[in-house]
C-alpha cells in the first residue's frame, strides 16, 4: 500500500512569535502539563526535544497480511473487517476486557484489551481496520489465533495512518506514556510545528558531503517514506541518519575548536626547565627511557615552558610508561616552586599511583600524599599549606574542602572516566594550572582527535624493552563461548584473569 503521509503541512496560526524551540513541552498542542511531567522522565522538556526524540527501532508494517498466513510468534499487520464488539467483564478481579472479533475472506481473527473499555465506541460492525501486532494462540478456545493489545487504525484516509500500513517507529516510553502515544504526539508535532528545524549549514557544505537538508532529516528519521530498507534503519544507517550523526560530530568538533580556541588566549604558567630534580630522577631509574616517552616528554616540556596553559592528552597501552612521563612533568612543576597532582577515578587505582610514585621520589626528599575519601586523616594543611608538593587521590581531590597553595600541573588519569565538570573543577584549585590527561583505553588516534579536539596529543607508542605487547581483542555477545574458553586456557596455564563490569 503507497503512503503519502505529507508531515509538512502547518496552519499560519502556528507560526506564532510565542513558538521557538525553546518552548516548553507543556504548550505544545496535545500535551499540557501533566503529561509535560511524563515527558520529562524521558528527557523532553522542549519544543525542539520532542523533534529530536528519535525512535531506537522500526517496525515494518507495510504487508498487509491474510488472516490465514498470520503466523504464530510474528509481529504481522492485517486489514480486516469488524465482525462484533463487546465489553466482558471477569468473574473474579473484575476486570473489564475488550473484544474485538474481525474476519477477511480468509478467516477470522480476535483482539483483546485489558481495561480500555472505552475503546468499544470507536467500532462499527462491517468497519474496514487495520490491526499489527504479535499473532498469538489460546489453545482453550474455539478461534484460533489471536492478538492482544495490538496496535489499530481505522482504514479509509491514508494520510491518517501512523501506527499500521508503513514502516512504523518505536519509541522508548515511560509508565504512563505508551510508545503509540508518543508516536502520535511526534507525528502531529512535526506536521504543526517543523517550521521551526531551520537550515544551518551553507549549500556548498551540503553538496560536498552529499547530504540530505536538516529538516527533511529529522521527518524521515521519525517516519520514512523515501528510504524503505528496514534493515538498514535499524542499524542507523538511513540517509537521514547520516545526516543526523554528520551533525552531531559537526557539532561536537566545533564546540571543541571553540573550547581550544579560547583555552590558547588564556594565560597561564611559564615554567622555566631547570632539570636539576629531573636529571637526578632519571639517572636512578634502572632503566633508559623510551624513545617515545622521550618524544612526548618534549612535548610537554615545550608546552609548560609557554605562557599559555596546557592543555594535552597522552595515550598509550598498559605498561608503556605513562607514569614515569606524567611525574617528570610533575617534577618540572615542583622545582618551580608549585604543587602537582594526580586525580585516578577509583582509590585503588589512587593508592597505586601513590605507592610508585612515593617509591620512585623517595631519594629526592619529596612529600607525596595521598587524599581520597576512605582516609580517615586527610592531609588537607599540607595540601593548603603546600608542605605536600606531590598530592594523588580521587575525586576526593575537587572537594571544596580541598584548596591547594599553589597549584602548577594537575593531571587526570583514564579521563574518559571524569565528566567534565569534574575536570573544570579540577582545574579550578589553581590559577591557570596546566593539564595532563593520560589514558590507556584502546583507540585509534583518528578517533582520539575527534573525541578531544579541545587538547593536544601525544602518543607513546612503543613498550620498554623486555615487555610483552598488548593485544586487544572485541568479542560480541554471540562469541561468549569463545571468550570463557579463552578464560578457562588462561587459567589452565596458572594465570589470573580479571572480569571489570
Amino acid at each position: 500500500m503507497k503512503n503519502n503521509k505529507d508531515l509538512t503541512r502547518t496552519n499560519a496560526s502556528d507560526h506564532s512569535p510565542q513558538i521557538s524551540r525553546d518552548t516548553p513541552v507543556q504548550y505544545v498542542k496535545g500535551v499540557g502539563p501533566a503529561r509535560a511531567g511524563l515527558l520529562k522522565r524521558l528527557g523532553i522538556e522542549t519544543l525542539q526535544d520532542i523533534l529530536f526524540y528519535f525512535p531506537w527501532r522500526y517496525e515494518d508494517r507495510r504487508d498487509l497480511r491474510k488472516i490465514s498466513s498470520l503466523k504464530y510468534g510474528n509481529h504481522e499487520t492485517v486489514l480486516c473487517e469488524v465482525v462484533s464488539a463487546e465489553i466482558i467483564t471477569t468473574p473474579r478481579k473484575k476486570m473489564k476486557i475488550f473484544e474485538l472479533a474481525v474476519s477477511d475472506d480468509t478467516g477470522v481473527l480476535k483482539s483483546r484489551w485489558f481495561n480500555q473499555p472505552y475503546l468499544k465506541k470507536y467500532f462499527q460492525k462491517g468497519q474496514k481496520v487495520i490491526l499489527s501486532g504479535v499473532v498469538k494462540g489460546n489453545p482453550y478456545a474455539g478461534y484460533g489465533l489471536e492478538m492482544e493489545n495490538p496496535d489499530f487504525e481505522l482504514f479509509g484516509n491514508e494520510d491518517t495512518l501512523i501506527h499500521t500500513s508503513r514502516i512504523v517507529p518505536v519509541y522508548k516510553a515511560t509508565e504512563g506514556l505508551s510508545p503509540k502515544q508518543i508516536r502520535t504526539l511526534i507525528f502531529n508535532t512535526i506536521k504543526a510545528y517543523s517550521f521551526i528545524v531551520e537550515e544551518y549549514l551553507p549549500e556548498e557544505v551540503l553538496k560536498r558531503n552529499n547530504l540530505k537538508p536538516i529538516a527533511w532529516a529529522v521527518k524521515e528519521a521519525h517516519f520514512p517514506e523515501e528510504f524503505g530498507d528496514v534493515s538498514a534503519l535499524n542499524r542507523g544507517m538511513g540517509p537521514a541518519h547520516r545526516r543526523l550523526v554528520f551533525d552531531e560530530f559537526f557539532l561536537l568538533e566545533l564546540g571543541l575548536a571553540i573550547l581550544k580556541k579560547r583555552e590558547t588566549l588564556e594565560k597561564g604558567i611559564s615554567f622555566s626547565i631547570k632539570d636539576g630534580l629531573v636529571n637526578r630522577f632519571l639517572k636512578s631509574l634502572p632503566f633508559e627511557l623510551t624513545h617515545a616517552q622521550k618524544r612526548v616528554l618534549e612535548e610537554i616540556r615545550t608546552d609548560m615552558q609557554r605562557p599559555v596553559q596546557m592543555n594535552r592528552l597522552v595515550h598509550g597501552d598498559v605498561g608503556c610508561g605513562k607514569t614515569v612521563v606524567a611525574l617528570v612533568s610533575m617534577l618540572i612543576a615542583v622545582e618551580n616552586g608549585y604543587q602537582a597532582c594526580l586525580m585516578a577515578p577509583t582509590e585503588l587505582l589512587a593508592e597505586q599511583h601513590f605507592i610508585n610514585i612515593h617509591r620512585m621520589v623517595e631519594d629526592l626528599g619529596l612529600k607525596v600524599v595521598l587524599l581520597t575519601s576512605g582516609i580517615k586523616d586527610k592531609p588537607v594543611e599540607d595540601i593548603s599549606g603546600g608542605g605536600a608538593q606531590i598530592v594523588i587521590g580521587t575525586h576526593a581531590l575537587i572537594q571544596e574542602t580541598v584548596q591547594f597553595k599553589k597549584l602548577g600541573l594537575a593531571i587526570i588519569d583514564e579521563q574518559h572516566r571524569f565528566g567534565v565538570v569534574q575536570r573544570a573543577a579540577l582545574r579550578r584549585k589553581g590559577f591557570h594550572p596546566d593539564i595532563l590527561i593520560m589514558t590507556a583505553t584502546p583507540i585509534p588516534r583518528t578517533l582520539a582527535m575527534t573525541l578531544y579536539g579541545d587538547l593536544d596529543i601525544g602518543v607513546i607508542d612503543e613498550l620498554p624493552a623486555g615487555r610483552k605487547p598488548i593485544i586487544t581483542k572485541v568479542f560480541f555477545p554471540s562469541q561468549k563461548d569463545r571468550v570463557y574458553s579463552l578464560i578457562r586456557r588462561e587459567l589452565s596455564l596458572g594465570r589470573q584473569v580479571y572480569i571489570v563490569y
